[in-house]
């Protein structure tokens, strides 16, 4: 096996361990992908406080989660308000739109390995826009 063949070490439900050469890495199960979303109210955004534990310490990111991790084949615009509900609580928002594409990322070259301890080196995403519709009460 050459240095450049990704090899899988270890498939759970979630994710898939691998190896890369050197490198060892985590990556989503079963094509598992994720959602973002983006819920605007009067040119505010929500956003929402997690803690992470591969760095340790709480973080606020936009609302985002899975989608197919609980139902294989599970509609990518189902997903993303049902991310919104878990992540927030907020039921009372419609979806706008969504990007057309995945977009990816990757860590830059200096920190995969080592930022995030190590064990995860990008993602990629689906992008949705929706739009708050509750009372300012409920978030």
């Amino acid at each position: 096996m050459s240095e450049d063949e990704e090899q899988v070490v270890w498939q759970g439900r979630f994710i898939t361990t691998k190896t890369r050469g050197r490198w060892e890495y985590v990556s989503r199960a079963r094509g598992i992908k994720a959602a973002v979303i983006l819920a605007v109210d009067d040119g505010h955004v929500l956003l929402v406080e997690q803690y992470r534990v591969p760095i340790g310490r709480h973080c606020l990111e936009l609302p985002a989660g899975l989608i197919g991790d609980e139902t294989e084949g599970e509609a990518v615009e189902r997903a993303a308000a049902r991310e919104l509900e878990e992540e927030t609580g907020v039921t009372s928002a419609s979806i706008l739109g969504r990007t057309r594409r995945w977009y990816s990322y990757d860590l830059p070259q200096g920190l995969v390995g080592t930022a995030w301890y190590g064990r995860y080196r990008g993602q990629r995403q689906l992008w949705f826009a929706a739009r708050f519709e509750g009372d300012d009460g409920r978030v």
